[in-house]
């Protein structure tokens, strides 16, 4: 047998039973790198001579090597992230270590609501008074709000992923890590793309790009996505479904080198989404609460009818719900960055400007009775400016950064919850009038000034120190009150709060002939405080202070085998304080979402990363987190103990890929062109999607396993994939809410079931 028979054998008997058996311990979710091929389809991470090239990235607010950043990162190519098994920022949740990222909230009834945990620390809540506890950035630009931060990976250059407080280089809410992501700029050359995706549940996405030189100094790239797709939860009752997709992306690039060193590119980007709420169901319904019964007895009885079991369905896939369905979401963002070269320093610019309105809806009771409905509207426009001067000194062996930081955010949230329908009516009673309208208008400032340096000690050691100053000011008006009777809960008013904060970093690396690094860190990181946005019982407005995070980190990269694999590993400590606690109270009556700095925590965890390439078009990729999270301390009268885990914190998680492509040409078919083969498969121990550990919506550990057969005319001008997501047709929730004290009921958020699809593309 030849050597390529060999390296074809080898990889067809790894890939064999990722495609068949569903694993109990391990996986991935996305495909690794490619062949080489050509400039305007794919070029990071790719196998060349049985080594690894690696992604440049700028972690550090510079182009590096990842295996010189002593920073826990996790790259992903442009290659990997045109997967068509990957269709949107949340699937590099299971490619990376420690990272948990849901695509919806408890509460939220939109299916675009980032909810982002790495090590165990994030944001749990989607309003636009809460901040996130992982950043991310679309071309150097924060995106500050939840809603609308599930991004398409429509016509991206890379993806990093940075664990730990990244406090100094990235600011605020960066407490867990941050989530950079990079638009592809624009090249000279004359040439596009189309694509198009089909499938089950009525699968049809359709891709476009463009680009091409516009004058001799300035070019541009432009790129369009539309997704449709059925819902796979149906309610019975009407015919309708949720969960579907119905999104259009539209991004344009320009870029262009004005003379004297300067080089500018601005990146616009817009999403259209009109869809019905997520994919919700009713799981539990309890026999007896007070308000339930009350209900049950002066409204629903007198309809023929109560709320109770009757209404669960049975299955994650349907409801008896009639009421509210939507998801509606318009995005719109300009960044413009500006670099100039001053000789002695580099001078960089990075102004951001986003606009995001939202209509969602939703009928949590799953019923045709009005026992519980809700409305948001959100009208968010934020404004950002960086600026950076960044160089060299001491021949070479001083790398300095200093830096301002301007964020302007101006938010409106209006809230209508619709709970107990009919009880007012009935009784005449203010006290059970639960018909509310919550307004929030919130306007946030915030200010920063950073540097970092970095000493080469000599040829093998580095020394880097950051320092970060934060102020923020949040001006918040509140006008709270009921429907039917209208008594006023708070407001109409006006109150007002400031923070400061300061964000310090230091590392130490040392780098050993043939690729080796070892690095030791500790950083600090911060959450923005702010105010209760759900504030509906009386009393002065309702407000929570920032927490922190305090994380030493030790870590290893390594070249192994010549080149051909790559392994990075880390082991950290963190000291989280002044948790902002999130926990349903019914105390009122009616579900409440209070946050408090309630709680501290001590997490300690390990991450692992293996890449692997082989000859003969073998590459496989591998990576292991582990996470040991505990409460140390709570306040009085909240309704947990320290035995109680974390939210969105899975003890364990890991994936493995491969991918495998032979030429046909080995066949006696020079001009045939290749084909590929890909599996891919993760894994994610339990993990509660409540603070207080609810069974019914918590996730058992499971595996997901996805796959696809690709083919690639000569020259790469042609291309075919099938593919299957979710092979093993695993059902498994990506959210959920219970409140049993008041409500009475659970309900969850459960993932697609498997689906198929194959994907043409053509290159021109």
């Amino acid at each position: 047998m030849t050597s390529k028979n060999n390296d074809r054998a080898f990889g067809l008997a790894f890939l064999l039973p990722l495609l068949w058996a569903p694993l109990p311990g391990l996986g991935a979710a996305a495909a690794v790198a490619d062949d080489v091929i050509e400039d305007n389809v794919i070029e990071n991470d790719v196998i060349e001579n049985g080594a690894i090239e690696e992604v440049v990235v700028t972690a550090r607010k510079r182009e590096e090597n990842p295996l010189e950043v002593p920073i826990a990162l996790t790259t992903f190519s442009r290659q990997q992230l045109s997967e068509p098994t990957l269709d949107d920022i949340s699937g590099l949740g299971l490619l990376t270590p420690n990272m948990d990222f849901s695509t919806t909230s408890p509460l939220a009834g939109s299916g675009n609501a980032a909810t982002v945990f790495i090590r165990g620390i994030g944001q749990n809540d989607f309003l636009l008074t809460t901040d996130p506890g992982v950043a991310i950035y679309l071309d150097g630009v924060y995106i500050s709000r939840s809603i609308g931060g599930v991004l398409e990976l429509v016509d991206m250059e890379r993806a990093e992923v940075l664990n730990g407080p990244q406090g100094t280089l990235f600011g605020k809410n960066t407490i867990g890590g941050a989530i950079s992501l990079h638009s592809r700029a624009p090249a000279a050359q004359s040439r596009g793309a189309l694509s198009l995706v089909s499938g089950e549940s009525g699968r049809l996405d359709f891709s476009a790009v463009a680009e091409g030189s516009l004058a001799g100094n300035l070019q541009a790239r432009i790129s369009a996505l539309s997704e449709r797709r059925d819902g796979y939860v149906r309610r019975l009752l009407d015919g309708g479904e949720l969960g579907d997709i119905d999104r259009q992306t539209l991004r344009l690039a320009l870029a262009y080198q004005p003379a004297g060193g300067t080089d500018i590119r601005v990146f616009i980007d817009h999403t259209h989404q009109r869809q019905e709420a997520i994919a919700q169901t009713l799981l539990e319904v309890v026999d007896s609460t007070p308000i339930k019964d009350l209900y049950n007895a002066l409204v629903a009885a007198p309809q023929g009818t109560a709320w109770d079991q009757r209404w669960i369905s049975g299955s994650p896939f349907t409801t008896l719900q009639t009421g509210p369905s939507q998801d509606d979401l318009d995005v719109t963002g300009i960044s413009l960055t500006a670099e100039h070269d001053l000789g002695w320093g580099q001078l960089t610019s990075i102004s951001g400007y986003r606009r995001l309105n939202a209509d969602y809806a939703r009928d949590p009771d799953n019923s045709p009775l009005q026992y519980g409905h809700s409305f948001n509207r959100d009208d968010h426009r934020q404004f950002s400016q960086e600026l950076r001067l960044a160089g060299q000194a001491a021949d070479q062996r001083l790398d300095w950064l200093v830096g301002l930081y301007y964020l302007r955010e101006h938010g409106i949230n209006l809230t209508q919850g619709f709970l107990y329908s009919g009880l007012f009516e009935a009784t005449g009673d203010p006290g059970l009038d639960f018909d509310f309208e919550a307004n929030n208008d919130q306007i946030s400032a915030s200010a920063a000034l950073f540097s970092q340096l970095g000493w080469r000690l000599g040829d093998r050691v580095n020394l880097t120190a950051g320092l970060r100053a934060t102020r923020e000011k949040k001006d918040f008006s509140v006008d709270n009150y009921t429907l039917a009777s209208g008594l006023q809960f708070v407001g109409p008013g006006e109150v007002s709060d400031t923070w400061t904060n300061t964000s310090p970093m230091l590392s130490l690396d040392y780098r050993w002939r043939g690729g080796t690094m070892v690095y030791i860190s500790g950083s600090r990181g911060f959450k923005s405080g702010g105010f209760n946005g759900r504030q509906i019982f009386p009393g002065p407005v309702d407000q929570f202070d920032p927490e922190t995070v305090t994380s030493f980190e030790a870590g290893l990269k390594t070249k192994l085998g010549g080149g051909g694999a790559v392994l990075e590993a880390a082991l950290f400590d963190s000291d989280y304080r002044d948790m902002q606690f999130t926990v349903l109270s019914g105390d009122t009556g009616v579900l409440i979402p209070v946050i408090d700095n309630a709680a501290k925590a001590k997490i300690t965890g390990a991450e692992l990363r293996l890449s692997l390439a082989g000859t003969g078009g073998l590459a496989l990729q591998a990576g292991l987190g582990y996470l040991d999270a505990r409460y140390t301390e709570l306040d009085a009268g909240v309704a947990i103990d320290k035995n109680t885990e974390l939210v969105r914190t899975p003890r364990w998680n890991a994936y493995i890929s491969g991918r495998y492509q032979w030429g046909l040409a080995d066949y006696g078919l020079p001009h045939w062109g290749s084909l590929s083969v890909s599996a891919n498969a993760s894994y994610k121990s339990k993990v509660y999607n409540d603070p207080t550990n609810v069974e019914a919506i918590a996730q058992g550990g499971f595996t997901l396993i996805n796959a696809a057969f690709g083919w690639r005319s000569v020259g790469r001008q042609l291309s075919a994939e099938v593919f299957v997501v979710n092979l093993t047709d695993k059902t498994y929730l990506l959210s959920g809410s219970s409140e049993l004290a008041a409500f009475g009921g659970t309900e969850g958020y459960f993932a697609r079931p498997r689906e198929w699809g194959f994907r043409v593309g053509y290159q021109f």
